[in-house]
């Protein structure tokens, strides 16, 4: 039985670890997943996990990232399960494949985020793919963070003072 994953652990480990984020930002070392707060697995699997995950934060919509989260679920055969002792503790996930408890635990956090009304996305920014969770009321994020928004608005800056 497992717990989900802070939603900013899944981030960290889809944006550190997906083959195609590492790719992008040309990124040869991976980070210990220790330092991250993840739980011990070897770069494989959390590279596999990581590669998962990224497909439902590039789904085209919110509609889209709900059904490929959903089918995930089912292929993993989730099952949410209250502690009988305590049904007001958080939910833990049964995982009937030995070794996939990091997915489902991810799975979970997404599953959480996307119940709470929270939108997944792609960076917007040039030669950016990181991914976010926008949590806010207006659901107008388009960026991973404050320093790649600041590198967009200052290119179209200088892209509109030469024009």
């Amino acid at each position: 039985m497992v717990t989900a994953m802070r939603m900013d652990d899944v981030i960290v480990l889809t944006n550190e670890y997906a083959t195609l984020t590492r790719a992008v930002a040309q990124r040869d070392a991976v980070p210990c997943p220790s330092t991250l707060g993840l739980p011990p697995a070897g770069i494989a699997e959390l590279a596999q996990v990581a590669d998962t995950l990224y497909g439902v934060f590039a789904a085209p919509s919110q509609s889209s990232a709900v059904t490929a989260l959903n089918a995930l679920l089912l292929g993993e055969l989730t099952v949410a399960q209250l502690d009988p002792d305590r049904p007001t503790e958080p939910i833990r996930w049964h995982v009937p494949h030995a070794g996939r408890s990091l997915l489902v635990s991810c799975l979970a956090a997404l599953l959480a985020a996307a119940h709470a009304g929270h939108r997944f996305g792609l960076c917007q920014a040039e030669q950016c793919v990181d991914v976010y969770v926008d949590r806010g009321r207006g659901q107008r994020q388009r960026f991973c963070s404050t320093l790649c928004q600041n590198r967009t608005k200052a290119a179209n800056f200088r892209r509109r003072a030469r024009s």
